[in-house]
């Protein structure tokens, strides 16, 4: 063993002690200042069936799993929650955070399968042009912010809310008897809304509606008829609504 310790040699010898006890001694250099561990174990132990060495790797491998299963579980959950974000954001107008014009579209097309009764909604702004022109543009993007978020509140959160492009929004609402008396009282809050940079100038909004399936069951066909509605709105004053007719010439 000195021989061993001064060349810093690893040996496992077995001795006696003086009360006739057989012993194990295992020896090893820690390369640290030359100094060496020992382990000293008595022989009958060193010879038993070490059981409990199975147990705790049975418990380190289920702790393991556990913690590997978790990970699993978080990741998955992260991607999903991820990639909701991200069809949550390819579906949203950027600037108002409404619906954009594809998933409007969409939207409309799948509730108008069911054969329900609704009432379709274009509303322009008007003289939105001159808002640009006189106030700028970031001034203008201001007003369709505050319109969107005026028309989300304004709505039922099962109404479908969307921008298809400038200044003009669709809007679906699901109980038709009510659409009317909804469109006039949105068009006083409209009028009271203040912006600040725009001072004195009045805003207001011009509404083109039809029924469906009455009008119409995909969302071209309500489009259009809306639309000659909202072209009848505008040409009468503007700052008020006007109902589709099968009549109309």
């Amino acid at each position: 063993m000195k021989t061993d310790f001064n060349q810093q040699e690893s040996d496992l010898i077995q001795i006696q002690t003086k009360k006739n006890k057989s012993l194990y001694l295992a020896y090893s250099p820690l390369k640290i200042n030359d100094w060496m561990i020992c382990y000293i174990v008595p022989v009958h132990v060193a010879q038993e069936s070490y059981t409990f060495i199975k147990h705790y790797e049975t418990l380190l491998a289920t702790f393991l799993g556990l913690i590997v299963l978790s990970l699993m579980i978080y990741l998955a959950h992260s991607n999903s929650r991820e990639n909701k974000y991200l069809i949550h954001l390819s579906e949203i107008d950027p600037l108002t955070s409404v619906f954009n014009k594809e998933t409007t579209q969409k939207l409309i097309d799948q509730k108008l399968k069911n054969h329900e009764h609704f009432c379709f909604l274009i509303l322009d702004v008007d003289d939105f042009k001159s808002v640009n022109d006189n106030y700028g543009h970031a001034v203008g993007d201001k007003v369709l912010k505050n319109l969107s978020d005026l028309f989300k509140n304004h709505f039922r959160q099962t109404d479908i809310v969307g921008r298809i492009g400038g200044d003009e929004f669709i809007i679906l609402i699901k109980d038709e008897h009510i659409a009317e008396s909804r469109i006039q009282s949105l068009l006083q809050k409209v009028n009271a809304l203040k912006i600040e940079e725009l001072q004195d100038f009045k805003l207001s909004i011009s509404v083109g509606m039809a029924f469906a399936p009455s009008n119409g069951t995909t969302f071209m066909e309500l489009y259009r008829h809306a639309d000659h509605a909202l072209y009848q709105t505008k040409r009468t004053g503007k700052n008020n609504y006007k109902i589709y007719k099968n009549d109309e010439n």
